[in-house]
């Protein structure tokens, strides 16, 4: 047979209160507090190639800040970020979420790369950064790039504004 916890109670003349005592008198270790949705470089190498060839559509401005906001949102747990072009996207993601780092810096797996205007046609571009080649290359995976569904590629880092870094990636 089952009481319900308020019956329960009541029987054992054990009133709410008491049991919220007790519970909070107990002295339970303490885990390491970890960021919200928090991602590892695992989890981005999974994302990236379960996603080669996909087309994100419908996803926030052109076809290469929709797969910049699926990114953010599915993999890194951060919100959409609404923006009218991909050079945008770097002055307008929150400081909670993303880093911003120079164009000077070595970029790491899981940073995004942003374009200036100067890049796709006056709209800029966007990528995931997969791995940093030389000073002057980088492989990304991206998309809209030429017209393409979403893919690696290694590119050149003229006109990159600079990187964001995820404040959740491990």
């Amino acid at each position: 047979m089952t009481v319900p916890l308020k019956t329960f109670l009541r029987q054992r003349r054990v009133g709410i209160l008491a049991v919220v005592a007790l519970t909070a008198s107990l002295t339970l270790p303490m885990a390491t507090p970890t960021v919200a949705n928090a991602a590892t470089i695992s989890q981005v190498n999974t994302w990236v190639n379960s996603n080669v060839n996909h087309q994100f559509s419908n996803h926030g401005g052109s076809a290469c800040v929709a797969l910049f906001n699926a990114y953010s949102e599915n993999l890194l747990g951060n919100p959409f970020l609404a923006v009218s072009y991909a050079s945008q996207i770097y002055g307008s993601a929150p400081t909670t979420k993303w880093t911003q780092k120079s164009a000077s810096t070595t970029p790491q797996k899981g940073d995004v790369a942003v374009w200036n205007g100067n890049a796709g046609g006056g709209a800029g571009h966007v990528a995931v950064v997969l791995e940093n080649m030389s000073s002057t290359t980088v492989r990304v995976f991206h998309q809209n790039w030429n017209g393409a569904a979403a893919h690696k590629e290694v590119v050149s880092k003229s006109n990159i504004q600079g990187y964001l870094r995820p404040t959740n990636l491990s």
